[in-house]
């Protein structure tokens, strides 16, 4: 059985979440734009994406949202799979 993952086609939330310390399990390109990325489901994850949709006052590190941003741009296929 595969375990629970939570996707996103968002770039900025998938940085947030990975510069919070969740890994990145999966990335794909479904589009010549668009790019999926896949987290662990579990309660972390879930309370961090909580604070993302509601704007919840969060501190975060500069350097590390940047950082996670860079690494998911490097991260990203090329071409879409098919």
């Amino acid at each position: 059985m595969t375990d629970p993952q939570h996707t996103t086609t968002d770039w900025y939330l998938a940085a947030f979440v990975l510069s919070q310390g969740i890994p990145l399990t999966n990335c794909r390109r479904v589009a010549p734009k668009k790019v999926e990325f896949s987290f662990p489901a579990s309660e972390q994850l879930h309370a961090i994406l909580r604070r993302y949709w509601r704007d919840e006052p969060t501190v975060v590190i500069p350097s590390r949202l940047f950082a996670a941003h860079r690494r998911l741009k490097t991260r990203a296929p090329m071409q879409p799979q098919a």
